[in-house]
């Protein structure tokens, strides 16, 4: 019965997706909760999105440490797919660790842009722009973090 769990998950993911691409981040959220109590983290893509709605929602310590963990999950990089993810979860980590510079992330969101993925992936977890990055890098705290991420 595990296997019906992961696919109600898998549902009220889809469904936390809908709200969260439609900027509803309350009802994202109170979706990808619901998500993550049928099927607590074992897909890279539901725990990235997760990570970014930890960002948009101020919440930066746990934002870094659903990254960290996304990259766990993919531990290979198998197609352009995982990584692109790879990559995008490595940029959220230095920009919320404030280790990077903005050449470097800059750097880290054209190797992405070169990959050949697929369309909802880029749409999903597109990567700030250049100017948002130039912009906000070099900001107070990492709390802060969600004013990179031009949603």
């Amino acid at each position: 019965m595990q296997w019906l769990h992961g696919i109600r998950g898998f549902v009220l993911y889809l469904i936390a997706g809908y709200f969260f691409d439609r900027q509803n981040l309350d009802k994202a959220r109170k979706w990808m909760d619901r998500s993550n109590a049928n099927d607590p983290g074992f897909h890279a893509h539901v725990v990235a999105t997760d990570a970014i709605l930890c960002v948009l929602e101020g919440r930066s310590t746990e934002a870094y440490q659903r990254f960290s963990h996304c990259l766990g999950l993919i531990e290979k990089v198998r197609s352009p797919n995982d990584e692109y993810l790879t990559i995008f979860c490595r940029f959220w980590l230095k920009a919320l660790d404030d280790r990077a510079s903005p050449s470097e992330l800059e750097s880290m969101a054209g190797e992405a842009s070169g990959l050949p993925v697929d369309k909802w992936l880029r749409r999903r977890f597109r990567f700030p722009s250049r100017e948002s990055i130039q912009n906000n890098v070099k900001r107070s705290s990492a709390d802060d973090a969600r004013v990179v991420f031009d949603f």
